[in-house]
């Protein structure tokens, strides 16, 4: 996940993550697919208003001023992140409706401090048989709240 830097509030983001087994359609978000190449996903990207943001060991990472990130690794659509609105109310609903589909998850609950400040995490995660999904809350010190969503494959770029 990419945290989101703003000034104010403690920041509070949410993300929905996917980590998927295969490249080949693990996950499609909005027309996206999981090991497109960048020229296949570059009409969705400028009709997005995504922009290059930088390079580095293989992975390109591309993104919006509406909280959007698509990360490609060897030039193969590896994440995506999009922020969605709502909060803690929003958190666990999603861990609710995935519950009832996809069973009891396994809870991680984990915090700590870094450079940028207080990292406190809760996460909900799921082993599936083709990958493994993960919802989680990230409370990033004292910056404003944030939710996002994203989808990921295993990938050598990390």
């Amino acid at each position: 996940m990419i945290p989101k830097t703003r000034c104010g509030l403690a920041v509070v983001a949410m993300s929905v993550t996917a980590l998927f087994w295969h490249y080949a359609n693990a996950f499609e978000v909005d027309g996206l697919r999981s090991g497109m190449s960048i020229q296949e996903a570059s009409s969705f990207l400028v009709s997005r208003s995504f922009a290059y943001s930088s390079s580095l060991d293989g992975r390109v990472l591309y993104s919006n001023r509406m909280g959007s990130s698509v990360v490609f690794c060897d030039e193969k659509l590896t994440m995506i992140q999009h922020d969605v609105s709502g909060g803690f109310h929003a958190f666990v609903r999603s861990v609710e409706e995935r519950k009832h589909k996809r069973g009891k998850p396994d809870i991680v609950i984990s915090h700590k401090e870094s450079e940028i400040g207080e990292i406190s995490e809760i996460a909900a995660m799921w082993q599936l048989k083709t990958h493994r999904e993960k919802i989680f809350m990230v409370a990033i010190s004292r910056q404003d709240a944030q939710i996002s969503a994203s989808w990921v494959v295993p990938n050598r770029c990390g």
